[in-house]
């Protein structure tokens, strides 16, 4: 199981949204986190351009002013789903067929520290709801929890910093930071201004079914938020489909690469044989067409993300 969680910092621009579930879908998500989508309303048509086909089941909080807005989505060919709503959260209880169950929830917590009270009672309330099972939140909860969590300790802790551990020792909930990155926000502004805000949050039951499960960075390719992926490295797989993407039809050749396989076959067999013999052997060449397309697009992906980590390092390490 991939449970990605990420501030995207809005989505009402299509191209952005198009790019968002570009990399949902290349990174594997079988459950996404998203918040500050700034969207007042989401409909299936909308989501259908970021989810896809694997991310088809969805739940919204709209948004509440001039930021926000949270989604949480999960692929429906795995799971079943109990939905709950509030003001700062989505969350649904996901239920696989092998009868495992998990509840995971996208938080975006306020800007506004006076409105902070109303996130914690309402996290409480969702623990208390579904206490004795796992339970998985994700999201920008907009307030540090230790003074690891600033450049140079930030000062120590703030009343927002006690008050979410006081949460978390109540709840009984163990914070997940990634464990290969020590801030998942950076001002676009100012460079020297950075911290912890993004993280997951598991109960005590998740961690002793998913013993393994590790939090860990991805590369950001929009948005000043970091995206993470909690991953369960329990060896459960995913259904995969083949299907053509038209995006083939651009790249030069392809066109008269399938005219030559469909030709190959012409000479063989008659009739409805023929045509059976002509789509298995285009079907077989595009298989392996689609591995050498998604290979080479892949290395000049990677090495575009390693260039992007690398700046991020280098403004990382700036005095």
């Amino acid at each position: 199981m991939r449970c990605i969680s990420w501030n995207v910092r809005g989505l009402r621009d299509a191209k952005r949204r198009g790019i968002v579930g570009k990399y949902l879908r290349e990174w594997g998500a079988t459950v996404v986190c998203l918040q500050e989508t700034m969207l007042e309303d989401c409909g299936v048509g909308d989501w259908c351009g970021i989810g896809g086909s694997l991310l088809e089941g969805f739940i919204v909080v709209n948004v509440n002013g001039r930021s926000g807005g949270v989604v949480i989505a999960w692929n429906e060919a795995i799971f079943r789903k109990e939905a709950w709503r509030g003001q700062f959260t989505a969350a649904v209880r996901l239920t696989r067929s092998d009868g495992l169950g998990v509840v995971i929830a996208s938080v975006y917590g306020p800007v506004n520290a006076s409105l902070r009270e109303g996130l914690w009672v309402e996290l409480a309330e969702l623990v208390d709801k579904f206490r004795r099972m796992p339970l998985l939140f994700g999201g920008d909860f907009n307030v540090t929890l230790g003074t690891n969590d600033r450049p140079n300790g930030g000062g120590g802790r703030d009343q927002g910093s006690e008050e979410f551990w006081a949460f978390l020792v109540a709840a009984g909930l163990q914070e997940m930071g990634p464990i290969d990155c020590c801030f998942t926000w950076r001002s676009s502004y100012r460079a020297a201004s950075k911290s912890r805000l993004d993280r997951f949050l598991c109960s005590v039951e998740l961690m002793e079914r998913f013993p393994g499960a590790d939090v860990r960075a991805l590369s950001r390719p929009i948005s000043d938020h970091i995206p993470i992926m909690w991953q369960s490295h329990e060896g459960h797989g995913r259904t995969t489909y083949f299907k053509i993407d038209k995006s083939w039809l651009r790249e030069g050749g392809f066109k008269e690469e399938v005219k030559g396989i469909w030709r190959t076959h012409s000479e063989q067999e008659s009739g409805a044989n023929r045509l059976a013999i002509r789509i298995d052997g285009l079907r077989d060449h595009l298989k392996s067409y689609k591995r050498r397309i998604k290979e080479a697009r892949c290395r000049v992906r990677i090495e575009a993300l390693t260039r992007i980590r690398e700046l991020d390092e280098v403004e990382d390490n700036r005095i």
